[in-house]
């Protein structure tokens, strides 16, 4: 269970000055410069709608329970729950998937893949319909998020690969875009235009690509992401240049050093455009177990440019990860409960993500979200 707040911190809460109500005050204060959050989402922002990693880990775990494993594979069961349990170490992790997308295991990796696409997963506590399925919507935090991009209020940087922002974004028939390469923040960026489209930059997180199975087919031998899958006329998934419909997806744990190549240029490229339009990074729903590259981009990012970095998420397990990285690496940054944010510093804020970006909305003005 959470811990109970301390009777400072209820206090500090009644008199105006939790970290939350800070952050809001120096929100409000840098918009008058024209400077404006950047909000980092990981996968705990579409909890309980997408499968985190434990979740998706569980089914492996299950499934893996009936599977005639070869003898040099039998390892992988205490993989899956290592993960599962949240116990596993970034090379454990890595191995496992490795593994499970080798030859040895191809076919329940595509089972997978079918499965959190479109035919839908059984999890430990609940039925997961796919990835395109009926009952797989954005969150309303996701749509406070496509207000305040619409609004030119916000920046958004996503590890996610379930494309809910974007969703979100387009709701309606508007407009929205996702950059997935340098070349497209870039181009984004010093676009010769004054007509505006709201975008979400895409970095490499835990993230899923998609393959063609058709051989035949140039994307056979490109991943590319999923939120460029198309729909058949049956509304069924397909790829995008043959409209084959045998599609196998590729995951690239983050410790695998070709997705960290691949992400540092993106960072920096949005570093470089950024830079001087930010008031602070809002991280919502990063752990922070996986993504060591991300969090060294954020801290370096706002000491660079003495930037308050605002760590949401509800209290559990994971909760002071991000912070020990703070402590550990970049003692200089300063943890603060309450105080004005100044220079490079940290402040921890236990909301969940629809509840801090609901509040953001009316605290500073902003419209409701539309669904």
């Amino acid at each position: 269970m959470p811990a109970k707040p301390s009777a400072t911190r209820i206090a500090k809460q009644k008199a105006g000055s939790s970290p939350y109500h800070s952050l809001v005050r120096h929100l409000l204060s840098a918009r008058t410069f024209n400077r404006i959050p950047m909000f980092v989402l990981g996968s705990g922002i579409s909890r309980g709608i997408v499968p985190l990693l434990s979740e998706m880990a569980w089914w492996f775990q299950d499934r893996l329970r009936t599977e005639d494993l070869p003898s040099d594979y039998l390892w992988v069961r205490q993989h899956a729950e290592a993960i599962n349990t949240n116990k596993a170490s970034r090379r454990e992790a890595a191995e496992f998937f490795s593994a499970i997308q080798g030859p040895a295991l191809k076919h329940v990796w595509a089972d997978f893949s079918k499965g959190l696409l479109r035919d839908g997963l059984q999890l430990a506590d609940r039925k997961f319909s796919g990835l395109y399925g009926t009952d797989v919507h954005p969150s309303p935090a996701h749509f406070h998020l496509a207000d305040l991009l619409r609004s030119k209020e916000a920046y958004v940087i996503s590890l996610n690969f379930d494309g809910l922002t974007h969703r979100a974004l387009t709701t309606n028939q508007r407009t929205g875009l996702v950059l997935h390469s340098t070349s497209e923040i870039s181009n984004y960026f010093t676009a010769p235009t004054t007509a505006f489209s709201p975008a979400v930059i895409k970095v490499r997180g835990d993230v899923f690509y998609a393959k063609c199975r058709n051989s035949a087919c140039s994307l056979s031998q490109t991943p590319y992401p999923l939120d460029r899958l198309s729909r058949g006329a049956d509304n069924s998934i397909c790829c995008p240049s043959c409209r084959d419909s045998e599609l196998q997806l590729q995951f690239q744990f983050p410790g695998y050093r070709e997705k960290e190549e691949a992400a540092y240029p993106m960072l920096w490229a949005a570093r470089k455009y950024l830079g001087s339009r930010v008031s602070a990074i809002v991280v919502i729903g990063l752990s922070g177990r996986w993504d060591r590259y991300m969090l060294q981009f954020m801290f370096d990012f706002a000491k660079e440019r003495s930037m308050v970095i605002a760590d949401v998420k509800p209290s559990g397990d994971a909760e002071n990860l991000i912070d020990d990285f703070r402590s550990q690496y970049y003692p200089s940054v300063p943890h603060l409960d309450g105080q004005s944010p100044v220079a490079a510093s940290y402040v921890r804020i236990e909301m969940s993500a629809d509840e801090f970006l609901g509040k953001i909305h009316e605290e500073l003005g902003y419209t409701k979200p539309t669904t």
